[in-house]
């Protein structure tokens, strides 16, 4: 083991938008922000009122999800899942009729 000097800050994740904010099953909806960690290959799961949308692109600073079919229309918030782990963006998507 060696011991290095100095102080060590790592990046933490933050979620700007959701962009568009509403739209009707088939809006691709992108989730900005900086420094969101995932595991590109996986992606993230998101449940919207029981329909299980899945990511289609993922960096650093976006994630892409398109609303799948027979998503009943509401206010859901974008809690997202990562293997394991639930993040909870503190953003919501309207699905519209």
């Amino acid at each position: 083991n060696v011991k290095l000097p100095g102080v060590f800050e790592g990046q933490s994740t933050r979620f700007d938008a959701v962009l568009p904010a509403s739209g009707p099953v088939g809006t691709k909806m992108t989730i900005t922000g900086e420094g969101i960690y995932g595991n590109p290959i996986i992606g993230y799961m998101l449940n919207l009122g029981g329909s299980i949308a899945y990511s289609s692109e993922n960096t650093l600073n976006k994630i892409v999800i398109t609303v799948p079919d027979n998503t009943p229309p509401g206010m859901y918030p974008i809690k997202l899942a990562d293997g394991n782990y639930v993040i909870d963006t503190g953003l919501s998507f309207t699905v519209t009729k």
